[in-house]
């Protein structure tokens, strides 16, 4: 044994592969995991955006009102017109109650001025208007006949 031998390093060994398959051939295997991984994320990504567009509420703010108050058969023009008619009329009121009224009145976020306007309107006054937040109202008052009122959406 000779002295420079003990405690020195071995040198450094060469590696070979020991596979014969050709290095592209490997990555070709590892492809479809890739594809397969993508396919799975997008059918994800696909099926929440289908969920998503199933699920949101496209209705109007006065579809959205008429529900809330639990008031039906006043909606026309595809969720546009919201109409209430004979509100607390003395005979035959309409299908609407002062309370279903007040309700719709609250849900469309109505000032207080319009709704001062409103309340004042005479039965020699005709018929009156006001706007506000996108909306308008149109609406007569007779103490016989209630309220009459059809509320727009622009």
């Amino acid at each position: 044994m000779s002295e420079s031998t003990v405690g020195a390093p071995e040198p450094a060994q060469r590696t070979i592969p020991t596979s014969t398959e050709p290095q592209a051939a490997r990555a070709r295997r590892r492809r479809p995991k890739a594809l397969l991984v993508v396919a799975v994320a997008a059918i994800v990504v696909i099926g929440a955006l289908v969920a998503f567009l199933a699920l949101r509420d496209t209705s109007t703010r006065l579809e959205k009102a008429a529900k809330a108050c639990s008031v039906s058969g006043v909606i026309d023009d595809e969720g546009h017109t919201l109409s209430l008619r004979r509100v607390a009329a003395k005979e035959d009121p309409g299908r609407v109650s002062l309370v279903d009224y007040e309700c719709v009145l609250g849900e469309l976020a109505v000032p207080r001025a319009v709704k001062d306007h409103m309340g004042s309107t005479r039965a020699l006054d005709g018929t009156q208007t006001d706007e506000w937040d996108g909306l308008k109202a149109r609406w007569t008052y007779h103490p016989d006949d209630g309220i009459s009122m059809t509320i727009t959406e622009n």
